[in-house]
């Protein structure tokens, strides 16, 4: 796993380098994960588009969050929107005076529903499509806003259709916290001094943070659902053998 350390984004990593359990490693600059690329500055744009040989970007945040923030990209890019959820289950109503309210959703259950609602699982099954696409020598990137929760899905069924171990699964997911943890606690801290809610900083506190916990429950719910992950990635997202095995020849290299 290699990070990048750019300027207008965070959280930004190659999953080049990532052991498998027969001991193959991914190759670097062929798929990438990040938070969104609402504030890419140029410099930055071109290590990504150019350097690293993006040519894919598959946008996971809702229409109305692209709407508010989109992501600059530059032509020849493709740029693809694919919504893991829709507003209401990221926690975001918008009732008739159009005035937007937020909800603190359980991060547990969210996890949970984004792997059995049948709508998320119709838009993961067009993203993996999409990530089993033979790209050649260009690269993949996929994002939601802090590229923790959406994101952290797709990115721990992707190491996982590439037989990754699960703790190292969910190291790159806990890697995110190297960059949420800071504004985790200036939140914290904000709603101390304005608001005097140590219920509610704490609440926001856990909505910044990557815990193990969060994507144990998208996990436990594959299961309990569908009887095996194995059955959730052959059944539900429709990734057949020839495709496993075609992105499998195309990624991986012995160590």
């Amino acid at each position: 796993m290699k990070e990048l350390f750019l300027k207008s984004t965070k959280n930004i990593r190659d999953f080049g380098g990532t052991v498998t359990q027969d001991g193959r490693k991914l190759r670097e600059g062929l798929f990438f994960r990040s938070a969104s690329l609402n504030k890419l500055s140029k410099d930055d744009a071109t290590l990504l588009f150019e350097t690293c040989r993006i040519r894919t970007v598959i946008d996971l945040r809702t229409p109305k969050e692209i709407e508010e923030k989109p992501d600059r990209i530059p032509t020849g890019v493709r740029y693809l929107s694919i919504p893991v959820i829709n507003d209401r289950m990221l926690g975001v109503t918008f009732e008739k005076n159009h005035e937007k309210e937020y909800q603190i959703p359980d991060l547990q259950n969210l996890y949970a529903a984004i792997v059995t609602d049948q709508a998320a699982i119709g838009h993961m099954k067009n993203i993996f499509a999409e990530i089993c696409t033979d790209h050649g020598d260009s690269a993949v990137l996929w994002h939601c806003t802090q590229g923790k929760d959406r994101c952290g899905i797709i990115s721990a069924l992707f190491l996982t259709l590439l037989d990754v171990d699960r703790e190292a699964i969910y190291r790159d997911y806990l890697m995110t916290n190297r960059y949420s943890r800071k504004r985790a606690i200036r939140y914290y801290r904000l709603i101390l001094t304005f608001k005097w809610n140590k219920p509610l900083a704490r609440k926001l506190y856990k909505i910044f943070i990557a815990h193990r916990c969060y994507l144990h429950a998208a996990f436990d719910a594959i299961d309990r659902q569908y009887g095996s992950m194995e059955h959730f990635l052959t059944h539900e997202l429709q990734i057949t053998p020839e495709m496993r095995r075609t992105l499998k020849e195309r990624c991986l290299s012995e160590s």
